[in-house]
């Protein structure tokens, strides 16, 4: 007996729908919350993707998470989780970042996969890690000395004619590096590290987190609130620009000054804040984990 032959039924088109993007797990919320930098002393960084867009690496429970640009979701931002318990992180680009972990480990970030980073020379312990704009590493250890990663030879340096800092500097190079004082009273610039030059903070004013942007510019912001501080470099006077009101900011990092300054700040509350086109607006992200 010969069995019947089937015939499939194979449409000449197939009509396809999509999502901006794939997800799994995921709820939307309306807010980007980040680690207190009491928890996280340094937990936000930002850089500039291959398009010329801006986003940030911040700690959320302990979790590195990369925030970057989603036209497609209701916000017009994305959150990416990449894993990993650290203190202190600092983004090169898009693709490389740096941090030291709860256990005072040193790691570097490569397109998403961890690899430990030598330890400091003598068994000194990190205490944070920062990157300036040409890519060079930068750590402070428990007792404030200065050290540069040699990243060919995974060798960390120490830098003996350099001040003692609280938090690691930042700066477009080591030739020229940023701090705030202990005090918040002034912004100290160690050049082409050797030698160490003040900045008195405008009068009444306490200094907090210290940013560079991509073109130069000095940026401060103050402790107290909201406001933010950039250091004019020819009358080496600082200029004010107002924050939102009611907010204070516990972190700062800035793209660019000049007349169209552009920068991202964590507030008290552990939320993020876009500064661009002469407004504050924060930044609210479409995913939270379930």
């Amino acid at each position: 007996m010969t069995k019947p032959t089937r015939t499939a039924y194979v449409p000449a088109a197939l009509d396809m729908t999509y999502d901006s993007q794939l997800i799994e797990g995921f709820l939307q919320t309306s807010d980007i919350l980040v680690d207190d930098p009491a928890r996280a002393p340094r937990p936000m960084d930002i850089f500039t993707n291959a398009g010329g867009q801006s986003e940030a690496l911040v700690i959320q429970q302990g979790q590195v998470v990369q925030i970057c640009r989603e036209p497609l979701s209701d916000s017009g931002w994305n959150m990416v989780g990449l894993g990993a318990g650290v203190d202190y992180i600092a983004g090169i680009d898009s693709a490389s970042a740096y941090a030291v972990d709860t256990g005072y480990g040193m790691w570097q970030n490569t397109l998403g996969k961890w690899t430990p980073v030598a330890p400091l020379p003598g068994g000194a312990q990190p205490e944070g890690i920062s990157t300036t704009n040409d890519g060079s590493v930068l750590a402070v250890d428990d007792t404030g000395q200065l050290y540069q990663l040699d990243s060919a030879a995974d060798v960390w340096q120490l830098v003996p004619n350099a001040p003692s800092f609280i938090d690691p500097p930042v700066g477009s190079s080591v030739d020229s590096l940023w701090a705030t004082s202990e005090s918040g009273s002034s912004l100290s610039n160690l050049v082409d590290l050797q030698t160490s030059v003040a900045y008195a903070a405008p009068a009444g004013v306490t200094l907090g987190e210290v940013a560079v942007g991509l073109d130069g510019s000095v940026w401060a912001s103050s402790a107290t609130d909201s406001t933010l501080y950039q250091l004019l470099p020819d009358s080496q006077q600082f200029a004010s620009v107002p924050g939102p009101p009611g907010v204070t900011f516990a972190g700062l990092a800035v793209l660019q000054g000049g007349a169209s300054p552009k920068a991202w700040a964590l507030d008290a509350s552990n939320l993020l804040w876009c500064f661009a086109d002469g407004a504050w607006q924060q930044v609210s992200g479409p995913f939270q984990s379930a």
